[in-house]
């Protein structure tokens, strides 16, 4: 598994464990927090794994979108980052294993 400035992974027998790690920020989704995401997932959909947990470190699982990444960007910006976000939630859908919020 790859090394995340945000996100803690874990593969843990037949379980992958991807734990969001901002919790400064409530763990806000960023640009990067996304991408992370959304490599975090791809990867472990495609391992042997029959199941991912996704968790969150801190008093919040997430506090959604970061406010402060959005209200930096135009709106040609924003859309990118909308369909970023998209391809997250549809690859998080679309992964063989079953996958748990905790």
């Amino acid at each position: 598994m790859a090394d995340y400035e945000h996100l803690l992974v874990k593969h843990d027998g037949d379980t992958v464990r991807i734990t969001m790690n901002r919790p400064e920020r409530r763990n806000a989704l960023s640009e990067p927090h996304l991408r992370e995401l959304l490599d975090a997932f791809e990867t472990a959909g495609r391992s042997d794994a029959t199941g991912i947990v996704l968790g969150a470190e801190g008093k919040a699982f997430s506090a959604g979108h970061d406010f402060a990444d959005v209200a930096a960007r135009d709106l040609g910006s924003v859309r990118d980052l909308l369909r970023l976000c998209t391809s997250v939630m549809r690859t998080i859908q679309e992964v063989p294993q079953v996958v748990i919020a905790k």
